[in-house]
């Protein structure tokens, strides 16, 4: 089969994992919150419903893993049509170095609505999360030279899920806030690539507590 074809077919895999994956998680993430709800019911606000809802957040904890394991799927299917496309047109991977693993980088919004962007992408997460910017959005007016553009600072690729609650006020309010800050003072001038280093640090030392995980 022509190299083209192949590339065509992974990137059509690619998708069709994404949307059965979301949907799938999307209608187990309803099927546990209405269990909860019901076991709320039938129990009230008990040691039996503690119980009940302890468990329930653990399957959901598996479901962000799960999560995270199928968009790396899908994201490798994705890379593997770019390779072949790459063969189609007699360009090899050694022409252009890997991207550093796991390094933040932008996408391009379709929308500034970006609570709308990251709950697509994450249906399972929506009223579990608070959406953060890895680069965050006042980057922008402060550091006008860098060229960053509300599509690249609303894409999916630079926002994160902080859970609500004593994490979200722990990790976003606290750590991240107290890092940009610094950042800030100790940075006159910074470009767009600095500032993804700086959103990759933070990425490796807070990445495990976002949902999903980016590390």
């Amino acid at each position: 089969m022509p190299i083209k074809e192949d590339a065509q077919r992974l990137r059509l895999l690619s998708d069709d994992l994404t949307s059965k994956a979301h949907a799938w998680l999307t209608r187990l993430s309803s099927w546990l919150d209405e269990t909860n709800r019901m076991a709320a019911v039938i129990l009230g606000y008990s040691a039996g419903h503690g119980a009940v809802t302890a468990v329930l957040g653990a399957a959901r904890d598996r479901l962000d893993e799960l999560d995270q394991a199928l968009t790396q799927s899908a994201r490798t299917l994705s890379d593997a049509a770019d390779h072949h496309d790459r063969k189609n047109e007699g360009v090899t991977d050694a022409k252009s170095p890997p991207a550093t693993p796991g390094a933040a980088e932008f996408g391009h919004a379709r929308s500034t609505n970006y609570r709308k962007t990251f709950f697509d992408a994450h249906p399972h997460l929506k009223g579990q999360v608070v959406v953060h910017h890895a680069v965050e959005r006042q980057a922008a007016q402060i550091y006008p030279d860098a060229g960053l553009t509300d599509e690249e600072i609303h894409s999916l690729e630079n926002l994160r899920g902080v859970p609500k609650g004593e994490a979200n006020n722990l990790v976003h309010l606290s750590r991240l806030r107290k890092a940009w800050n610094a950042f800030y003072d100790e940075n006159i001038i910074a470009t767009k690539q600095d500032l993804l280093d700086f959103a990759t640090k933070m990425d490796d030392e807070h990445g495990t507590q976002f949902r999903p995980p980016v590390r």
